[in-house]
């Protein structure tokens, strides 16, 4: 990876699988130095080599998260297929506007 080949302000992270499966991770940014203050580009640095680490040592635990994450968006996609919305009818909706309800709050102590 070529960083000056990035889009100016761009965090990089180049996933390749060798030959035996295994990943090589490569982080660069194209920032130029002047347009940020020293501690936000240190910040820049740290998350880039803290992404390296967690790809490197921690694989498993992110593609269980990703895993996690994918059965979350099928589980919410079955749910909007399944959702009933509940239109009340205007003869409850005028029983509620006419009736004399007192809300009473509880102390909790």
């Amino acid at each position: 990876m070529n960083v000056h080949d990035l889009d100016p302000d761009v965090l990089a992270i180049h996933l390749k699988i060798d030959d035996d499966g295994d990943f090589q991770v490569t982080i660069g940014h194209n920032l130029e130095e002047q347009d940020y203050e020293e501690g936000e580009l240190e910040f820049f640095n740290d998350l880039l080599n803290g992404i390296s680490f967690s790809i490197n040592f921690g694989i498993e635990t992110m593609a269980a998260q990703g895993a996690i994450m994918r059965k979350l968006q099928q589980f919410s996609d079955e749910e909007d297929e399944n959702e009933i919305l509940f239109e009340p009818d205007e003869a409850l909706v005028k029983a509620m506007q006419d009736s004399k309800v007192v809300s009473i709050k509880r102390k909790l102590n």
